[in-house]
């Protein structure tokens, strides 16, 4: 089970449709609740970017919907003072918080909520596609891999077999007969297709501001990327400038002096 941690666990990108295939571990006074994913990824907290399309109360909770485009989920607010009054139906908003089961029903337990410009939808998207694309690729090589094993092993065989039935006649054909001795054996090397199993970053050089964002989600370990790793990384020349006017109209922020993270 997810052990409880003193720090709260990373919060995965994922689309919505991906946390109804997993299966619900409930968690104890000792470990946390999380979601094992049939990739046995396991998942407490999540990262969702999407649009609401329904609003209601329940006493004291608030209730809203938020669709991907994959698929709908619940996010269930019960603390107030969340910002709530600034979302509506239609909003595209980004999501943080953990992943819960009751009576059957999956839903998330929001714990951050943040409007964001809808060009964010295209820029999640492209990280998914990413990530998706890298999870074939390594599919890919595997499935290759284990071909070539049972390729070798079955010729290996069909040649150790070939090399008995050779000494038994040899073995049972009389002294005085002349013994033809079998042709040599070739084994052939199995034909193992190349799988280049690392996926290149999906580029957006037409939008520095999206590339830009793709370049710090993929570096971003958790504590955010330092300025001067970002600036190395990239391929524009005015990389300073565009994280200068990414901070100035929200897209990026400083969660430390030194270090930004993509909202």
């Amino acid at each position: 089970m997810a052990e409880k941690k003193s720090f709260r666990a990373a919060a995965k990108i994922v689309l919505i449709s991906e946390l109804y295939n997993g299966e619900y571990i409930q968690g104890d006074e000792n470990s946390a609740s999380y979601l094992k994913l049939n990739n046995d990824l396991q998942i407490i907290r999540v990262n969702l970017i999407g649009t609401i399309v329904m609003q209601e109360s329940l006493g004291s909770i608030n209730v809203l919907k938020i669709d991907d485009g994959s698929d709908i989920i619940s996010l269930r607010f019960f603390d107030a003072n969340h910002g709530l009054e600034k979302i509506e139906i239609g909003s595209v908003v980004i999501v943080v918080g953990r992943i819960r089961e009751y009576n059957a029903e999956r839903y998330i337990a929001a714990e951050v909520i943040k409007k964001v410009p809808a060009r964010w939808l295209r820029h999640r998207a492209l990280i998914l596609q990413s990530q998706q694309t890298k999870i074939t690729n390594e599919e890919k090589v595997s499935e290759v891999e284990q071909k070539s094993e049972e390729n070798l092993e079955s010729k290996e065989i069909k040649i150790e077999s070939q090399l008995v039935s050779h000494e038994v006649k040899e073995t049972i054909t009389p002294k005085k007969t002349k013994v033809t001795k079998p042709n040599p054996v070739t084994i052939e090397k199995p034909n193992i297709t190349s799988v280049d199993a690392t996926t290149e970053p999906i580029k957006n050089l037409n939008n520095p501001y999206l590339e830009l964002m793709s370049l710090i989600s993929e570096l971003d370990l958790g504590p955010g990327v330092a300025l001067e790793v970002v600036v190395t990384k990239s391929q524009f020349d005015n990389t300073e400038e565009l994280l200068k006017k990414m901070m100035e109209s929200g897209d990026i922020f400083q969660n430390v002096p030194g270090k930004v993270k993509v909202l």
